[in-house]
């Protein structure tokens, strides 16, 4: 199972953060591609995967005919680029990593204030 698999790694992350973090984009993610009408097994599996690393085997172009593997990787290695974003699935999921970077209710902010 893909969030087993992803556990195993962000575990050894940021404590308090690699974990909530990625359980409310994935949250997010599910939610979101329901709404869009889109892959749910894609985003959501993006969404478990999406900091365990950046793998950038894509540069330049369509994803649109990628397989969901590929699909997944592309979405991991562009979903923090703003610039890169042009598809429906990537700006989807950058929405949910964004939601589920700001939820207070599933994860404590790492930020300190002054």
């Amino acid at each position: 199972m893909i969030e087993s698999y992803a556990l195993q790694f962000l575990k050894k992350g940021r404590e308090d953060w690699d974990v909530p973090h990625t359980r409310a984009v994935v949250f997010y993610a599910e939610r979101l591609a329901k709404a869009a009408d889109l892959d749910v097994l894609v985003l959501v599996t993006t969404a478990w995967l999406h900091d365990v690393g950046y793998f950038g085997l894509f540069g330049d172009g369509d994803s649109s005919q990628l397989t969901q593997v590929e699909q997944i990787v592309h979405l991991v290695s562009v979903h923090d680029n703003l610039k890169e974003l042009q598809t429906l699935e990537e700006f989807v999921f950058m929405e949910a990593d964004t939601l589920g970077a700001i939820d207070l209710a599933r994860v404590v902010p790492t930020f300190a204030e002054i």
